[in-house]
């Protein structure tokens, strides 16, 4: 199954994020997760105020159980995290990373 994570980013927390991200792209690249895409959500002025995380897993739960391993939830970067089901009807997945 596909699915989806969008996180939002804690207001004014860039020295947080900065400070777990090179342990969250450890995490993304470590193999608990079959990540199709990933990147940063950005507003209207270009700000980063969030993430997307495509990935291929069982089910929700288990992406859900997974994704609560990520050093940016543990540590506090993410003020909500979502999860959905998705369903690719158009275009391709890139490789996982």
């Amino acid at each position: 199954m596909i699915c989806v994570r969008l996180a939002m980013n804690v207001p004014d927390g860039a020295q947080q994020r900065a400070l777990h991200l090179a342990a969250h792209k450890s995490f993304l690249r470590d193999g608990r997760l079959q990540v199709l895409l990933s990147g940063p959500v950005r507003d209207a002025n270009g700000q980063q105020v969030g993430a997307l995380l495509v990935a291929e897993a069982p089910d929700l739960g288990a992406m859900e159980t997974l994704c609560a391993a990520d050093p940016f939830t543990t540590n506090g970067v993410y003020y909500e995290v979502r999860f959905f089901e998705w369903t690719l009807t158009m275009g391709q997945a890139g490789p996982a990373l």
